[in-house]
């Protein structure tokens, strides 16, 4: 199909296309009020420990695949480790996905569209709040958005089969794709295209094996393909895998009923204009949800690659509503885009606690980004303001690199003092998590030994004693902290009682010192 932007002049393009990415960066500037969420906090203190040389699974842990460390990790290198920072690099990587909307919105029916997705996607970015902020699924939806854009022109298939592959390795539950681009550049191959079909399923093929086989080759020459597979496979199947505290499946996203209606009557412009394009909407939107479904402790980021399809597709809805009902009155060309931003801005912002911080920062009640933070954990116990504390104390009773030992689910105190992990098990979950019936694994038994063995070598100047939160309760066996040292742990607990002294306590937080 051919553009409308070929009704627009070059400068108007541009002007209108500046303006749309404008507005959407207005709206994600609201990030801006965030601190660190707890799994930006996580995946930004196993990117600084990487940077120093103490690889994921090899000198950090977690459970889920290390591609949203990698993020972390470019992030520190271009700005610095400010949650300021990150919000800032976050807001120019969202931006990218904006313009990936306009451009297939462009594509599909004009910039119209492509203007209306952007914006709605920003929009349902900032509604969802600051748990979305930087995760990891927001940026496999730009990766996806770049291999749809790419794709439907059977374009790039290298690059396209190294987009799949990152996103793989950002969560594996997104492995489909590959599987539906391969399909596709299989597919009904064009005559017009320049290369083969069989040198485009090539080069997909290579793409895709491209940065999983980097991966692989570095923890092989680091002996870490085990730490690897432990971490993210067995552990996942052995221990995470099962039931868990969620929310209503429809919870987050019970706003935007009607825009399976705007979807609807792009489906049937589509099925026309673009049929085989649609085809591949829909595979890659289906994918999306069975990652969700497969997920079974839904997030509100879980729902962004599959969010962010439907939201594209109702936004050329809601434009061809408005061609179909402008051919007989022309005031909707205007008025019908503008009630659903309208609607859609109303919904962001209604109960939302951006709102709340936004409104007492213009009535001057609020006169910090610290300030700010604390509106969203303002926990006495655990919050923002308590593990900022918590880092300013280490950063005044330590030295660059000292060791020092979490034993809670939050990395933030260590990730602003700068500071070392003396065990690879920085957070907890590794070896407190149970399975089935309250059981632990025999790996993470070996993993105890371990963690107990680091901390009688290394005796980092302080262990941290973490009693929060109540929520992780559900992870843990049903305890928390000093609980653990004392009835589940409890070699652990008897060589801190026997080495260490309590110091100070911060909130939730005991901190011991060594003797």
């Amino acid at each position: 199909m051919v553009s409308n932007r070929t009704k627009l002049t070059y400068g108007a393009y541009r002007t209108w296309l500046g303006l749309a990415l404008l507005v959407c960066a207005l709206i994600f500037s609201c990030t801006l009020t965030y601190p660190f969420n707890n799994d930006n906090t996580l995946y930004a203190y196993m990117a600084d420990l990487a940077l120093k040389g103490h690889l994921p699974y090899i000198g950090s842990w977690d459970q889920n695949f290390p591609g949203i460390v990698a993020v972390h990790a470019l992030q520190i290198l271009v700005s610095g480790h400010s949650p300021l920072a990150f919000h800032i690099f976050d807001i120019v990587l969202q931006l990218v996905g904006s313009f990936l909307l306009i451009k297939i919105g462009e594509r599909l029916y004009d910039i119209r569209a492509g203007m209306l997705a952007a914006i709605l996607a920003s929009l349902y970015y900032v509604q969802q709040g600051f748990w979305m902020g930087g995760e990891r699924d927001t940026y496999v939806s730009i990766m996806l958005l770049a291999a749809f854009y790419f794709a439907m022109d059977r374009k790039k298939p290298f690059l396209v089969g190294v987009l799949c592959s990152l996103a793989f390795l950002f969560r594996p539950t997104y492995a489909p794709y590959a599987a539906i681009f391969l399909v596709w550049y299989i597919w009904k191959p064009t005559l017009s295209l320049q290369t083969t079909r069989s040198k485009r399923v090539t080069g997909f093929i290579v793409g895709g094996l491209v940065p999983a086989l980097i991966l692989i080759i570095v923890y092989a020459y680091l002996g870490g393909l085990k730490d690897f597979w432990d971490a993210t496979i067995l552990f996942n199947f052995k221990v995470y895998s099962g039931s868990g505290a969620s929310f209503s499946f429809w919870e987050p996203v019970r706003f935007y009923a009607s825009s399976v209606i705007a979807a609807g009557f792009a489906f049937a412009y589509l099925w026309k204009k673009e049929r085989p394009t649609l085809y591949l909407w829909v595979a890659l939107f289906t994918a999306s949800v069975l990652s969700l479904i497969m997920l079974y402790r839904h997030s509100v980021y879980h729902y962004h690659p599959a969010m962010t399809m439907l939201i594209l597709l109702s936004a050329i809805g809601w434009i061809r509503v408005t061609d179909m009902i402008a051919e007989g009155w022309r005031p909707a060309r205007t008025l019908i885009p503008a009630i659903v931003l309208l609607y859609f801005g109303f919904t962001t912002f209604r109960g939302n606690t951006v709102r709340h911080v936004l409104v007492d920062i213009l009535k001057g009640r609020i006169h910090s980004l610290e300030e700010s933070y604390e509106s969203y954990e303002p926990s006495p116990d655990f919050g923002w303001k308590v593990q900022t504390e918590v880092g300013d104390y280490l950063l005044a009773h330590t030295l660059p690199n000292d060791f020092v030992q979490m034993f809670g689910p939050y990395s933030y105190p260590q990730y602003r003092a700068g500071l070392l992990t003396s065990s690879r098990f920085q957070t907890l979950h590794a070896i407190t998590m149970r399975g089935e019936k309250d059981t632990m694994e025999t790996f993470q038994q070996e993993w105890r030994a371990e963690y107990l063995a680091d901390m009688q070598r290394l005796r980092p100047k302080y262990f941290i004693v973490c009693d929060a939160p109540e929520a992780f309760r559900q992870y843990y066996g049903g305890r928390l902290g000093h609980e653990i040292l004392k009835d589940d742990f409890k070699d652990l607990g008897h060589w801190l009682d026997s080495t260490y002294f309590a110091e100070t306590k911060i909130g939730a937080f005991t901190l011991y010192r060594v003797r």
